[in-house]
Order: C-alpha cells, then structure tokens, then sequence
C-alpha cells in the first residue's frame, strides 16, 4: 500500500498518523503535519480459520452469548511501514517501522495488535468496526 497526500492554501488541514491504522510501531496520532506520505506491506501468515467455544446451559444461551465466543481467520506477520507527516516549514525526514502484527476479527469487532521491533518501536491495540 503507498498513499500520500497534500493540504495547501490559506487554512491547509492537518494530517494525523501514527497506531494500527495508519504507521504501525509509533503512537496513536503523534505524526502530524500538512503533509504525508506512506508506504506499507505485511505479510499475512495464517494463525487459523476458527476457534470457539460453546456456552453451556439452554440452546439459547449459546445462540445469544455464541457470536462473543468465536473467532475466524486469525491472521499475523511481519510488517514495514515507512513514511511521515511534516508541515512545510519542516524539514522531511523519513521513519520506518518493522516489526510483527495479529489481527484477531471476531463476529461483533476486530482486535489489531502490533510491536515495533526495528526503528519505531512502540506497540499498539486497536478495537474497531469491520471494514
């Protein structure tokens, strides 16, 4: 994936990345600027296809609570993302982040976890919608 983008004029708009979504491996919105860029791959190991357990007690329980006990298409790996974001006035300067990830979907949510290893180093835990 390689995205960048620009906000010029009078009242340019502020870019924010950093955390699961966006650069891996450094804090959650703490790169800031006018302008970014970003560059990102992953490779996709599979952990497994499903896991879950059933409640016990009456069939409805397990029909009501089942969707909260059950995980599919666990995925993880390693990862590099490289980029930034800067105001014009900055001078550019490139960060990089290699490291490991796992993305665990469940039926209601998703949890993303991961840990920079090489150059930005910091983790991150990310619960979301599906996309």
């Amino acid at each position: 994936r390689l995205t960048a983008g620009t906000s010029q004029g009078n009242n340019p708009s502020t870019y924010l990345m950093g955390g699961n979504i966006s650069f891996r491996g450094v804090n959650f919105d703490s790169l800031k600027g006018n302008n970014y860029m970003l560059a990102s791959t992953e490779l996709r190991v599979p952990i497994f296809d499903f896991m879950g357990a059933k409640w016990s007690g009456p069939k409805e329980l397990d029909e009501c609570l089942g969707v909260f006990s059950r995980v599919f298409d666990v995925r993880g790996g390693p990862y590099l993302d490289v980029g930034n974001a800067w105001y014009n006035q900055d001078k550019f300067g490139l960060k990089y982040s290699s490291g490991i990830f796992l993305n665990v979907p469940t039926s209601v949510f998703i949890v993303k976890w991961n840990k920079g290893i090489l150059g930005e180093q910091e983790w991150n835990l990310w619960l979301g919608a599906h996309w």
